[in-house]
């Protein structure tokens, strides 16, 4: 940059720490060029018209350049880039000014890139305009061509979310205007936190910006200023309407990314480095694409859903320039949810938001995250390559459907599907269980047609085929249940269990899901025909409504269910001693019996539904013939034991029990085939045993234990598995 450029950039940088900032780092090695700029600077300031000022001081600072390159061409040289007229202040004009064909009517507001007004136009037609005078730093001439090259590409932009561009001009000053479509509104986050909108409305309001962008692009128009207050929301029959206002300015001010412009541009449009894509603060040539739009929009998106942006203004600026570069080139934001989660301003936020903090943190996380994230990225090849990509995905959240942004695992699609179709999974059960009635009321019917036609035969065959149709019902109902059931279970299957399991907190439709779900278990475990099958399905209906009741925090009740069926589970072991399962299905109970307990404060119940669990555990794996999921139950179990006699100060007893889990784990580790879930079964015996260990002040086995479980959840981490799958 040569001085004038310098100093054109400088005058433009009203903050005297960015100004200072700045100069330091492009006069950086060269302090008499340093010491004649801020001489100019000081001059300027010292004068009430700063920047008129500042035209007159750049004008000799040519002259003294050009004099010494070229000493006997000075005047000459000088005037070609500097007008002998000096170029005024836009300064606030009052209402009824002309300009041109338009009368200036009042003042709409000002920023860094120059002054916008309402205006009315006389001719050749009679309608409101918005003009905007720009502040001095560039040749108007230049501006006006630039702007003359984009104009074909402007017209043929016809869209209702962008607000067109009509013309443009020259003050007799000599500033360069730009004559704009009136828009009555406020910018895009102004208007959110005004009306309260929630996240998903935020997403819908959103999604028309994304497809006025993509439209500009598709014409071969790029904004490059794209930020709230060019977001603006105005009501039309009482619904707000998005219009993107300024697509064409920045393209006019500033044609490329050089050495010449990139502090002209950051000066000119002052708080905007926030919104800036990590290629747009690069002092190089690097061509500027679409993909930089696409930053900006996800800095916008951001914004909406946090109530900043990553790197706020205050962040950056209190930065040294070239630092503010670094940090928008480099350093990576924090996701929306943990940008919540840490804000000290959470609680506003979430308001504005109609949410409780965690709740809005919740609701970020996961889906949201990657999309933003994705928007977000420094490598313009790692983001959206389109804006439409952009709003598809966020539509396909919208709709709860998996995001492209977001892992494929089939667990996760599988979640999506469920949540998006709650309603029709219900119906489907009804259905199901409509036609197992139909089934049972065809048999009953057909029963009744055969005695009514066998009245002839004799009592005791009639009473035989009564007795054998009676009993084809009961087989029949026994079999409708069971596959109710069956249903059930694979509508609520194991990765959807522990998905509800690890929520912070039920939304209402997920409660509502899970108490019609509950109904059905309720019927199930009422099944009672006193046959084996029969058995099996009303024990297996009341542990199925336990675990729900737990899943629902209704504690009471899932104590109570729970403590009923492990006494099935007791009997049918006692009938039937050749099936484990049932001994397995009373471990199963008594483990959560034990837990509901401890938190009612009955410790000593709570010790013997854990050592009884323990016991039959241990016989199930001695045997020799126990599954993976008997294995893990016992380990975790003894891991539970010990942290609770841990907490009713039993210690000695405590670290017995961990020492059986650890000898538990290593003797039967190989019954586990899955190395994942064996890793993480042992990580968190080890971490528990480590918060043990270090209570008891025995510092250093809760280190050893502390570091193992470290290394052995980071080696899954690393490995991308899935800890729901563990």
């Amino acid at each position: 940059m040569n001085e004038r450029e310098i100093f054109t950039a400088a005058c433009l940088l009203e903050d005297p720490e960015l100004r200072a900032s700045f100069l330091a780092t492009v006069c950086a090695g060269d302090a008499a060029r340093l010491q004649r700029i801020e001489s100019l600077l000081r001059a300027s300031e010292n004068s009430g018209d700063f920047i008129g000022r500042s035209n007159r001081a750049l004008h000799h600072l040519a002259v003294d350049v050009q004099n010494e390159e070229n000493p006997n061409d000075g005047e000459r040289e000088s005037a070609s880039f500097v007008s002998s007229k000096e170029i005024a202040t836009p300064g606030i004009l009052q209402p009824g000014t002309q300009i041109g064909p338009y009368q200036i009517q009042q003042l709409l507001g000002e920023g860094g890139m120059g002054v916008v007004y309402a205006a009315k136009q006389s001719e050749p037609v009679r309608r409101q305009v918005a003009l905007k005078i720009l502040r001095p730093g560039d040749n108007s001439r230049n501006v006006l061509a630039r702007f003359e090259q984009e104009r074909h590409a402007l017209s043929m932009m016809e869209h209702s979310g962008i607000a067109r561009i009509l013309d443009a001009g020259s003050t007799v000053d000599g500033l360069p205007y730009f004559v704009m479509e009136l828009v009555k509104g406020i910018p895009i986050n102004q208007y959110c936190d005004q009306e309260n909108l929630s996240p998903q409305e935020r997403l819908q309001l959103f999604i028309p910006v994304c497809e006025a962008v993509q439209h500009a692009h598709q014409k071969g128009i790029i904004h490059r200023d794209l930020k709230p207050s060019n977001i603006l929301i105005a009501l039309y029959d009482g619904k707000p309407v998005s219009k993107v206002i300024d697509f064409g300015v920045a393209k006019a001010i500033g044609p490329r990314l050089s050495d010449t412009t990139i502090y002209t541009e950051i000066g000119s449009v002052v708080g905007t480095l926030e919104y800036m894509a990590p290629e747009q603060a690069e002092l190089n040539n690097l061509d500027i694409d679409t993909r930089a739009d696409i930053y900006s929009l996800g800095v916008v998106l951001y914004e909406l859903l946090t109530g900043s942006p990553p790197f706020s203004r205050q962040q950056l600026r209190s930065a040294a320039f070239d630092e503010m570069l670094r940090i928008i080139r480099e350093v990576e934001p924090p996701k929306p949810s943990t940008k919540v989660s840490s804000s000290a301003e959470a609680a506003s936020v979430a308001a504005h938001r109609k949410l409780e903090p965690k709740q809005l943190a919740k609701a970020l996380s996961g889906d949201l995250d990657w999309v933003v994230m994705k928007s977000l990225a420094k490598e313009r090849t790692h983001r959206y390559q389109t804006v439409g990509e952009f709003a598809a995905d966020i539509d396909r959240f919208l709709n709860v459907e998996p995001v492209a942004a977001g892992p494929p695992s089939y667990a996760y699609r599988a979640k999506r599907f469920l949540k998006r179709n709650k309603v029709l999974s219900i119906a489907t059960l009804i259905a199901l269980f409509a036609v197992f009635a139909g089934v049972i009321a065809t048999s009953i019917g057909m029963f009744q047609a055969r005695v009514a036609l066998a009245g002839e035969r004799s009592a005791l065959k009639e009473k035989t085929e009564a007795l054998q149709a009676e009993e084809k019902s009961r087989a029949e109902a026994e079999l409708a249940n069971q596959k109710t059931l069956q249903a059930l279970d694979s509508l609520t299957g194991s990765f959807t269990a522990r998905w509800m399991s690890q929520q912070n907190e039920l939304s209402d439709a997920d409660r509502k899901f899970l108490k019609d779900i509950l109904v059905f278990y309720e019927e199930a475990s009422k099944t009672n025909s006193g046959t084996k099958n029969s058995k099996h399905i009303r024990v297996a209906g009341l542990h199925k409504t336990a675990n729900l009741h737990t899943v629902l925090g209704n504690s009471h009740e899932a104590l109570e269910i729970y403590q009923l069926a492990a006494r099935f589970y007791q009997e049918l072991s006692k009938e039937f001693p050749n099936m484990p399962e049932y001994i397995d299905g009373e471990s199963r109970c008594l483990r959560p019996i034990a837990r509901i307990l401890a938190k009612q404060g009955n410790r000593q119940a709570s010790e013997h539904s854990f050592r009884r669990a323990i016991e039959l555990l241990t016989g199930l794996v001695n045997s020799g013939s126990a599954p993976p999921a008997t294995h893990i139950e016992h380990i975790e179990s003894l891991t539970d034991f010990a942290s609770l006699l841990h907490q009713h100060g039993k210690n000695s007893e405590a670290e017995k029990v961990f020492q059986q889990a650890e000898d538990a784990f290593q003797k039967n580790k190989d019954e586990l085939p899955n190395p994942a879930q064996r890793q993480s079964l042992y990580a968190s015996m080890l971490q528990s045993r480590c918060y043990f260990f270090r209570e008891l002040g025995r510092l250093k086995e809760a280190i050893a234990d502390g570091q193992t479980a470290i290394e052995l959840h980071t080696a899954l981490i690393g490995s991308g598995v899935d800890r729901a799958q563990t």
